[in-house]
């Protein structure tokens, strides 16, 4: 008994120095999406939600709907580069016309509740981007923001999201 104990001690204690070694200095290239994770319920769009994983080897995964489509959202690391694929799907589960396949963006931009992702292949929308505020009645706030920079003209789209908290997702 009295070896068991010492065994279980010298292991916990090996486990905890590795614990603060491996926080105490995060690693420059992980992505920290962890105010993402949870279920968003739309405010500009009430019929909109998203909910998010929380963030876990290999990477963080998204589901969101809305009246007309639902989308499967990945974000993963890859060659290199933390990478965000989206997959579309029409309301009856098949292809939603112009989007066959995964649309693949790369992380350009990142800061604290902050993350920006440019298109891989000139799709639309060009550039994605996501912005966690704390709002005014500390209820979390998320806008998603869809921006086209064409050749002639450039527009965005921005959607307002609230943290939901023991609602339904679909």
């Amino acid at each position: 008994m009295r070896r068991q104990t010492i065994a279980l001690l010298l292991c916990l204690g090996c486990l905890s120095r590795l614990a603060w070694q491996t926080t105490s200095e995060p690693d420059p290239s992980e992505l920290n999406l962890a105010w993402l994770s949870g279920t968003w319920k739309g405010v500009t769009r009430p019929e909109a939600c998203f909910l998010w994983s929380s963030p876990s080897p290999p990477g963080l995964a998204g589901f969101a709907r809305d009246s007309a489509s639902y989308s499967v959202w990945k974000v993963e690391r890859r060659a290199g580069s933390h990478r965000l694929y989206i997959r579309t799907f029409a309301s009856g589960l098949g292809p939603l016309d112009g989007y066959e396949g995964a649309r693949a963006y790369q992380l350009v931009e990142q800061g604290p509740g902050q993350a920006r992702f440019a298109s891989i292949e000139a799709h639309f929308p060009r550039l994605i981007e996501f912005r966690y505020e704390r709002g005014r009645a500390s209820t979390p706030t998320l806008q998603v923001m869809f921006e086209d920079a064409g050749n002639s003209h450039s527009s965005t789209q921005t959607f307002l999201y609230q943290r939901s908290s023991g609602q339904r997702f679909l």
